[in-house]
């Protein structure tokens, strides 16, 4: 393996890199230009990424992810975390395929389903969050502000 002065290898005499690919989150740019991606917050987007990167090509639906899990990796409490959870879903970017519980005997994680990708149940993406403004989360009435008096 040669690498240059810069650390990166170079292409072989097939042209590609000898060395090893490395796993990485792919997040399309048709998705990032999304209306229900940029009416996200900082967490939501955040725990999106957390739960791209337990997506293996192969799991989607089945992906675990407990709000508990979410709170710690964020660094944030259960209720921001939760609402993270509840935001992506009202978005269209998930969708939980087994819910999961925290009371019963044996306990374990909501399985998530990712919209962007086919998944068992159905071949097809979704891509829900695509026809996000037209959900009933978007078309709440927006909330009034006390308008401020002008002095003259």
């Amino acid at each position: 393996m040669s690498r240059s002065k810069s650390g990166f290898s170079r292409p072989d005499s097939t042209g590609r890199n000898s060395e090893k690919r490395t796993r990485h989150v792919r997040l399309e740019y048709y998705l990032l230009e999304s209306d229900a991606y940029r009416d996200l917050s900082l967490a939501a987007r955040c725990l999106y990424t957390e739960i791209k990167m337990r997506f293996n090509g192969m799991n989607n639906g089945y992906i675990p992810f407990s709000v508990r899990e979410a709170a710690k990796l964020l660094k944030v409490g259960n209720n921001k975390a939760n609402s993270a959870f509840s935001e992506l879903r009202e978005h269209g970017f998930i969708r939980a395929r087994q819910k999961g519980s925290f009371n019963l005997k044996k306990r374990h994680a909501t399985e998530w389903t990712l919209t962007e990708y086919g998944y068992p149940e159905s071949a097809r993406p979704t891509k829900d969050f695509m026809s996000w403004p037209n959900s009933d989360y978007a078309s709440a009435p927006p909330q009034k502000q006390n308008p401020v008096s002008t002095v003259k």
